[in-house]
């Protein structure tokens, strides 16, 4: 089923309803939030990096990922989101039906890093979001996304000096 104009518009006239939806049911759900979005939580403002999505762990993120897009859709009423199978293995995401974008990808926890609670949500702590850029850095498994990880890396030190 295609989206009317009239559901699209509603989509672009709601643009903070799908982030409130994912941050209440993260929050519910005890999910931990890693990528981007855990360490702008924990850098200052003009240390961020700007995302679009949710990266989210979870013990079965099929289920997670099918429970939090029928919540969204049956939020805005249609079929606004859809659910796709990821390029790595365990990952699903849930993407808009209007822009095509991303809005999360839930991803299976081979084991859950220390996180930080903040405003009830979960986020992966910055020390640890260090450590695994450095040993995946030094291992050059994801030689696909070096530079996104040096500048990451080098935006988390930048945070930990605060001048």
């Amino acid at each position: 089923m295609s989206l009317t104009a009239i559901e699209k518009l509603r989509y672009y006239q709601n643009p903070e309803l799908a982030e409130g939806i994912l941050k209440t049911e993260l929050a519910k759900r005890k999910l931990t939030v890693y990528g981007a979005r855990a360490s702008n939580i924990q850098l200052p403002n003009y240390l961020n990096r700007k995302t679009e999505d949710y990266d989210v762990l979870a013990n079965k993120p099929k289920k997670t990922a099918v429970e939090l897009l029928n919540r969204l859709n049956k939020e805005y009423g249609g079929e606004y989101f859809k659910l796709e199978k990821a390029e790595h293995k365990g990952t699903y995401k849930i993407k808009s039906n209007v822009t095509g974008g991303t809005i999360a990808d839930v991803t299976q926890a081979k084991r859950f890093p220390k996180s930080k609670e903040h405003l009830g949500i979960r986020y992966r702590e910055l020390p640890s979001i260090k450590s695994t850029l450095k040993k995946v850095l030094k291992s050059g498994k994801a030689e696909f996304r070096k530079e996104k990880d040096l500048e990451l890396l080098q935006r988390i030190e930048l945070g930990e000096k605060r001048w």
